[in-house]
């Protein structure tokens, strides 16, 4: 059993803040995590290299001067150039092309939940979680666990620390990166904060699902694992003029800030049929939503060339460092994070087809999964 428990020590050292004793005073919470959260990832695929030409492979390896194992893997050196790789009992292996060599993919199964580590190896995981309220915020909040390789051939150490997972409620499914500001490892001093109060974590126990946080005073100055925004506040962008400015909110009405890639011959259908369709609303349906546009890799050259070939009419704006903070901001693109007519953030990550829906007034078949 992994168990995660403040020490006598600790509980001493941070007296101030959490406590020891075995009932739970006011600003205390016992949580059973009786849920479970889904990485929904783009792809489950594994990409490696398998030897093809095998006359090529061996006249390399008949001129090796050097043959090392390490850690499972083979590393021969032939005519100055280093080759590593592994049998794993179907053949060989790489994770990098050689001469000789070709690409093949791996596969999960649907359904599997995994995700890819910060050193970029792809793991099955385990997301205890459970909807809780935190004084007056409800949040979902989740334990990311490592529990295995993704596939059986990978040979690396399994030594992850659990991580941290805060979001909101009700969320089941959504894209995880590790990177993002609403999750972080887990340590023996692990503080969060969810929209304006502190929390800090102070035991947990992943097999059995359990967990006792306990709210800190707002001024404590301590490092924080993760972060949760509730409340929309603005954004910077850049306009196609290089000016810096803010995303600001239209009082009473929605704002949805549509993440993309200009340039992608499919992200440019996506966000033409999204102006297309929002041009085509009624206009007393126009009137209560608003969309931005957010390109996160593109120049202003190059949005404004767009514009002006395709006749897009929505505000189109640059990423800029700051955009994505507090917005938990992830890779896979097109995408767009949901503000209410109140100002409070609705969802961080919205699928392309769920905004053409709230667009179109209908649901859209779901694209077939593989």
């Amino acid at each position: 059993m992994r168990l995660f428990l403040f020490s006598c020590f600790s509980c001493f050292f941070l007296s101030c803040f959490f406590s020891c004793g075995p009932d739970l005073p006011p600003g205390e919470y016992h949580i059973r995590l009786q849920d479970t959260t889904f990485n929904q990832a783009g792809g489950y695929y594994q990409v490696y290299w398998k030897l093809r030409d095998s006359a090529s492979w061996e006249q390399t390896v008949s001129l090796a001067d050097t043959i090392v194992e390490e850690g499972g893997y083979l590393k021969i050196r032939s005519e100055r150039i280093w080759y590593e790789f592994w049998q794993d009992g179907t053949g060989l292996r790489a994770k990098q092309p050689y001469p000789g060599w070709e690409r093949a993919f791996d596969s999960l199964p649907p359904g599997s939940n995994a995700m890819l580590t910060e050193d970029r190896e792809r793991v099955l995981i385990d997301i205890p979680s459970a909807d809780i309220l935190l004084g007056n915020d409800s949040v979902r909040i989740g334990i990311i666990r490592v529990v295995d390789r993704a596939f059986n051939w990978q040979q690396f150490p399994l030594n992850y620390p659990d991580y941290l997972l805060i979001t909101l409620p009700g969320q089941r499914r959504f894209p995880i990166a590790l990177d993002q500001d609403n999750l972080g490892p887990i340590t023996r001093q692990t503080v969060f904060r969810v929209g304006r109060n502190k929390y800090a974590l102070k035991y947990f126990d992943a097999e059995q699902g359990e967990m006792i946080i306990t709210q800190l005073e707002r001024d404590v100055d301590l490092p924080l694992t993760a972060e949760l925004d509730l409340t929309y506040k603005q954004v910077q962008v850049k306009t196609l003029d290089g000016e810096e400015t803010y995303l600001k909110r239209s009082r009473g009405k929605e704002l949805m800030i549509y993440f993309c890639a200009i340039g992608f011959n499919h992200q440019n259908q996506s966000i033409l049929k999204i102006d297309s369709l929002y041009k085509a609303m009624p206009a007393a349906e126009r009137d209560k939503i608003d969309i931005a546009v957010v390109s996160r890799f593109n120049t202003s050259e190059s949005l404004q060339q767009f514009v002006d070939t395709s006749g897009f009419s929505l505000p189109l704006y640059q990423n800029t460092p700051k955009t994505c903070l507090r917005l938990n901001c992830h890779p896979a693109l097109p995408y767009y994070v949901g503000i209410d007519e109140r100002g409070r953030i609705s969802t961080y990550f919205g699928y392309h087809r769920k905004l053409v829906e709230r667009l179109m007034g209908e649901k859209v078949d779901p694209p077939p999964s593989r």
